[in-house]
């Protein structure tokens, strides 16, 4: 079953090149997501930081992270993903990211150049598309430093109406010639 959801999402990359299909919940998202990050680096001032955002999609969090990012260099951020097929897309918008690292957080590979390498490390809407969901979360905290911060989200399914309207407005209507539904692990915090 693995390698069919890598083939469906390898595939589903090819259909990425779109600058942006912004859902109804993106956009305070971002807004938040920006909010945290420039306030963890106010904190750290004068420090050099790591960070990391783990399925970067389109980039359209990448994009708000950067325009965060201080300009004497003391933040690199890095991008993983685990389809060189997104990482290539947002590579192609030039954002100011580091190191593009293809590496599958549901499955444990040795590499040492990034367990106890960030600061903090983002992780928004993708841990219900993983097969083995508790695994990547092992993995990310090897990833932080001690006293490292995980910025987690996941889709709040319950709002009925989110769901409806995502699913007509944006992936019915906007991407007519693919519609997958790659949510595979069903997460609650009730």
């Amino acid at each position: 079953m693995y390698d069919f959801i890598v083939d469906v999402y390898n595939l589903g990359a090819g259909y990425e090149q779109l600058k942006e299909v912004p859902g109804t919940s993106d956009y305070p998202r971002a807004k938040i997501t920006k909010e945290i990050f420039q306030d963890f680096l106010f904190k750290r001032q004068n420090q050099e930081t790591q960070a990391l955002e783990i399925g970067p999609g389109s980039g359209f969090i990448t994009e708000h992270l950067c325009s965060v990012l201080p300009a004497d260099s003391s933040c690199a951020l890095d991008l993983m993903d685990f389809s060189q097929g997104f990482l290539d897309n947002t590579k192609e918008k030039k954002y100011n990211v580091r190191n593009y690292i293809c590496f599958d957080v549901t499955k444990y590979q040795s590499k040492p150049q990034i367990e106890n390498n960030y600061d903090i490390i983002f992780f928004q809407e993708v841990l219900e598309h993983l097969v083995s969901p508790f695994t990547a979360l092992v993995n990310i905290h090897s990833m932080l430093k001690e006293g490292g911060l995980l910025f987690l989200t996941i889709p709040n399914s319950g709002w009925w109406r989110n769901i409806y309207t995502e699913n007509l407005r944006t992936k019915l209507l906007l991407r007519p010639k693919i519609y997958l539904d790659t949510h595979i692990s069903e997460i609650s915090v009730t």
